[in-house]
């Protein structure tokens, strides 16, 4: 039996029968304005749905078609646009993977995207009408997974357990248990109407601007209650408008400082809800990317002020300035101790300025329109570039701090490298403007391409490497989080040789260290327990350290002389387990 069943809906940020995608303002007379000159911008957003049902088959597709019209009125010679995404299902009665695919037309083309221009006298209208086509099926072939309830749709990949274990280090041994398989890609439920920035906090959850109600969301994603992908809080900030929010960072005091683009503003918040917002001066700054900077301070990229800003954690504040035309989008803190920072004038230039405020600018070899800037784990600076050269169309480009640059093609096909991350594994991780994909980039660019289970315009922007040891990103049109899961993180352990005389404490105090490349831990992250190897009970250990590098501190009196087996056991985040075995000679 095969049956195909069609659910349109105005899919969010309902108004009526339009929504807006980018910013409008509204007058007290209830007439919309443009917000640039000539241009007016509608959202309507359907999903066309298909489902596929089979029991005897091996083979079922269903096709659904739906059709998104968005009408505004506007001032003389302006556009509207419309926006539609697809969406596919299948089923199967016992056994089978789901195959998803799903096209979207407008106008004649694949974007999605439809637009119409109309001339009228003030106060006319402008239609833009899609169709979109979602075909889904379903192909028997392996067991499904048990879903849980209120579990997160991910990738159609049988659940994996994956076993990871620590480099040999000794008689070091480690084990950690994930509960997916690397490079399966979970999307989670909207934890916004449109989440932009994101950001790892101190207390290891996932905070997202939402663009579209003004708030900034707090998300779990390590392992446990609540479930990852879950929104825990949401903290609205004071201004109002769609298209305030933007990037949002963690500061050196443990708050989060996010930039609020058409507010003008910067915006500071607590793990515990406490905001504080802080004015630019006056004019139109258009602040946009974020991080924090070698100087205790946050600096921001202010797009249409042309400079680069700089936020005390007092909240005063200083504006240096660059070239004209510079159009600052993203910044990231380099290892020289200055902000490199990228421009998004569609050119190839991109620059470093020193904490005193001086500039220098370089060129990209090929490549242009660099969107986004990350600190790479070898020591570079690594940019997406929204527009590659020859046949690649897009790619990622390899800086040294001296300002020469390797570049790296994406998979044909891409539709622009719009944000980028270092993850715990050493390897950048990309989002692309419209492919739904991330791409993994080693340190010799080397790729390897992860799709995203989504249809329509994807969009992926901000990417970070959260507290669980993944990657996660936002998905602005899907109105989604997304989540990679990444390779097993490092662990290793080694035991230091201990002497003493009976009688005495052994030393040196530290019995063993370890590593752990998974972000975001700290010593109280871990629990560490020793045993002495002399019948007497085993005692905590003490666990110190930054950066990923530890030690384990505790002391022991041994009542005789002898060889003795020591034995330390660590206990980490997302259930690493390491241990390590040396020896104590006591004379």
């Amino acid at each position: 039996m095969v049956h195909a069943r069609s659910v349109p809906r105005v899919a969010r940020r309902p108004l009526g029968v339009i929504a807006l995608l980018l910013p409008l303002l509204a007058t007290a007379g209830g007439t919309l304005s443009p917000s640039r000159p000539g241009e007016v911008r509608a959202h309507k957003s359907h999903d066309a749905t298909a489902t596929a049902t089979t029991t005897a088959t091996p083979t079922t597709t269903a096709t659904q078609t739906a059709t998104a019209t968005a009408t505004v009125g506007v001032p003389p010679t302006s556009t509207a646009f419309a926006y539609m995404t697809a969406t596919a299902a299948a089923v199967g009665s016992a056994t089978g993977i789901a195959v998803l695919t799903a096209t979207a037309a407008a106008a004649g083309s694949a974007t999605g995207i439809a637009a119409l221009t109309a001339t009228a006298a003030a106060g006319g209208s402008a239609t833009a009408t899609l169709t979109a086509t979602a075909t889904a099926t379903a192909i028997f072939w392996t067991p499904l997974p048990t879903a849980t309830p209120g579990t997160p749709s991910a990738t159609p990949t049988p659940t994996a357990t994956a076993t990871r274990t620590a480099v040999p280090t000794a008689t070091a041994t480690a084990t950690a248990t994930a509960t997916a398989a690397p490079g399966q890609v979970t999307v989670f439920s909207a934890p916004s109407q449109d989440p932009e920035g994101i950001a790892v906090g101190a207390d290891g959850a996932l905070w997202v601007i939402d663009a579209y109600y003004n708030q900034v969301a707090r998300v779990a994603v390590r392992p446990g209650v609540p479930a990852p992908g879950t929104v825990t809080a949401r903290y609205p900030y004071a201004l109002t408008g769609y298209g305030t929010g933007y990037h949002i960072a963690r500061g050196p005091d443990g708050a989060l400082w996010f930039t609020e683009a058409a507010g003008d503003t910067i915006g500071r918040l607590t793990t515990a809800g406490a905001l504080t917002e802080y004015p630019l001066p006056p004019g139109h700054r258009d602040p946009l990317g974020i991080a924090a900077g070698p100087d205790g301070a946050m600096w921001f990229a202010e797009a249409t002020n042309d400079a680069i800003g700089r936020i005390t954690m007092a909240g005063a504040i200083t504006e240096l300035p660059l070239k004209l035309a510079a159009n600052a989008r993203d910044l990231a803190r380099g290892p020289d101790g200055a902000m490199w920072f990228v421009e998004a004038n569609g050119g190839p230039e991109f620059g470093r300025i020193t904490t005193r405020g001086a500039v220098t600018y370089y060129r990209l070899p090929t490549y242009s329109d660099a969107r986004a800037v990350a600190a790479g784990p070898d020591g570079n600076i690594w940019l997406a570039c929204f527009q590659g050269s020859g046949s690649a169309g897009t790619g990622v480009a390899r800086v040294t701090t001296a300002g020469a640059a390797t570049e790296f093609p994406l998979p044909v096909g891409g539709s622009g490298a719009i944000g980028i991350a270092a993850g715990h594994d050493r390897a950048l991780y990309v989002t692309e403007y419209a492919r739904a994909a991330v791409d993994r980039v080693l340190l010799d660019g080397s790729v390897a391409q992860y799709p995203i289970p989504v249809q329509g315009l994807a969009y992926g922007s901000s990417i970070a490497a959260a507290a669980d040891g993944n990657m996660w990103f936002a998905l602005p049109f899907q109105g989604r989080l997304g989540r990679l899961v990444t390779p097993p993180r490092a662990l290793s352990a080694a035991a230091a040789p201990l002497a003493g005389v009976a009688g005495s404490l052994v030393s040196p105090a530290a019995v063993a260290s370890f590593t752990d490349t998974l972000p975001g831990t700290r010593p109280s992250s871990y629990g560490a327990r020793v045993d002495w190897g002399d019948g007497s009970a085993v005692s905590a250990g003490a666990v110190s350290g930054t950066g990923g590098a530890y030690r384990v501190s505790a002391a022991h009196a041994y009542a005789a002389a002898g060889t003795y087996r020591v034995s330390v056991a660590v206990s980490g985040p997302g259930g690493a387990a390491l241990s390590a075995a040396g020896t104590a000679l006591v004379r």
